[in-house]
């Protein structure tokens, strides 16, 4: 073969392993494209299934096994023995998911994951958390002089030290120009120790894509297809601009294999439309002082812990110390101006705290306090505190009865008293409840209610308040 042949062939398979390859990278894109494709437009659809599917994974596994299992035996494969190994496979399945969906399993589990740290001592309260969730929304909407927005959802943020609480309010768009993108075109933060209606109205804190926004749902549901949304809060950086951080709950595998929820991790949603993703801890450094922590998650193990926390045999056979959260389940939503315990609440040397105050269960009526449970309101990192029986410490169920008693001359059947508060000075064990109308949610007063005499005080103004508990002297706790 001369030199000249041998080159052309040469030179021809080049060209071909060129062009295969440009070919395998072509198809390489194109599959790629026309996945990412499908991704972007099914997942924002199924992404709920999804997060169910995730929630319930045991159960998922065993049943698509079950649905196996059935399709081989239907196609009778030769190593299904009989119907008696169909029928005790799907029978071992259906135990299976019914074990990994019961209530009482998940919540064993949940109570096994908690393990809260003691408290040997209460902290004093920072009595900064003194106006209602609802009489912030209503001080907001009143603070709005444009017709083009209404008031959101608020929510709590507080200092780093947890000195002072804010309520925020963002305010959306309902004309079409704004409302078309779910824009946020203002921000107003409430001062939550100060009953008055002082509001101040936030520069600079228009979102294109707001907390409310489909395109920012979407593309949550994106990043995180196997999550749900936890709290959202608004935050000012460093550089003065303004973020929306949304935490996001998951669920995760346990020794026993269930799947039980915990906070997962934070996205952050500029007002430029960028997203960032920190984990929980990351966000707690990077955004002190923001309740990151669900409230209904907090409410969830703090029940799971209730009853199960000496085992699930205890529960279901000797039912020792079983505790429940003191609250009258009979209470309506509207009876509680829709927002139930836990509340956050800020501590000396705690800082931002869900509370969860938990009294013995059982048929007698026991209203005095066994344990009391704190979440970190960043992390959820869980402690408790033993509360002595000597004297007695009764709970915010059996003060709520007595808040009548600091004015037995006003008309109570207007007036709801919601949120109760933890209040501890020194020695002292109180329960602060904020008292509106149960009409328009106007604050009316406030109510002290002594968690060792059930004696009620009642104030007009925080100062009052304040001044009170300044006069009760910093005892050595109990």
């Amino acid at each position: 073969m001369s030199f000249k042949t041998r080159a052309s062939s040469i030179w021809s398979s080049v060209k071909r392993a060129w062009v295969n390859t440009f070919k395998f990278i072509g198809r390489g894109i194109k599959l790629s494209f026309s996945l990412t494709l499908v991704y972007v437009l099914v997942v924002p659809v199924i992404q709920p299934a999804l997060a169910m599917a995730w929630a319930h994974l045991p159960a998922t596994i065993i049943a698509a096994a079950a649905l196996v299992l059935v399709y081989l035996a239907l196609r009778r494969k030769r190593y299904l023995l009989s119907a008696i190994t169909l029928i005790a496979g799907l029978s071992t399945s259906a135990a299976l998911v019914y074990l990994y969906h019961s209530g009482w399993f998940i919540e064993n589990e949940m109570a096994s994951a908690l393990n809260p740290r003691t408290l040997t001592e209460l902290p004093d309260t920072i009595n900064n958390r003194l106006l209602g969730r609802a009489t912030a929304l209503q001080y907001a909407g009143n603070a709005n002089h444009d017709n083009r927005l209404r008031a959101g959802s608020p929510h709590l943020t507080a200092s780093p030290t947890g000195d002072k609480v804010s309520w925020q309010v963002p305010l959306h768009y309902t004309v079409w120009y704004g409302a078309a993108l779910g824009s946020t075109g203002g921000l107003i933060t409430i001062d939550a120790g100060q009953t008055s209606q002082k509001v101040d109205s936030i520069d600079h804190s228009f979102f294109p894509f707001g907390d409310e926004s489909w395109l920012t749902e979407a593309a949550f549901r994106l990043l995180h297809p196997l999550s749900r949304p936890g709290n959202v809060v608004y935050w000012r950086q460093d550089n003065g601009q303004w973020c929306i951080l949304i935490s996001y709950l998951s669920y995760k595998p346990t020794l026993g294999g269930g799947m039980i929820p915990y906070l997962a991790g934070v996205m952050q949603v500029n007002s430029s439309g960028t997203i960032a993703h920190h984990s929980v801890d990351e966000a707690a450094r990077l955004f002190p002082g923001v309740p990151l922590y669900p409230a209904p998650l907090a409410r969830q193990y703090a029940e799971a812990y209730a009853d199960y926390k000496l085992g699930v045999t205890n529960y279901l056979v000797t039912q020792k110390d079983l505790l429940r959260i003191s609250e009258d389940p009979k209470l309506s939503d509207d009876d509680t101006a829709f927002n139930r315990l836990p509340y956050y609440q800020a501590f000396h040397g705690l800082g931002l705290e869900l509370v969860v105050p938990l009294e013995p269960n059982g048929k007698a009526d026991n209203t005095a306090l066994k344990e009391i449970l704190f979440f970190d309101g960043s992390t959820g990192q869980a402690h408790s505190y033993q509360v002595s029986n000597n004297p007695p410490v009764v709970g915010p169920k059996q003060a709520l009865r007595n808040v009548v008693n600091a004015d037995s001359q006003s008309d109570w059947g207007q007036f709801l008293p919601i949120e109760s508060k933890l209040v501890v000075q020194g020695s002292k064990r109180y329960w602060l409840y904020t008292v509106v109308n149960r009409t328009t949610f106007a604050h009316v007063m406030l109510v002290l209610v002594d968690g060792f005499t059930l004696e009620a005080h009642k104030f007009i103004s925080t100062d009052e308040l304040h001044d009170f508990l300044s006069r009760q002297g910093p005892n050595s706790n109990r």
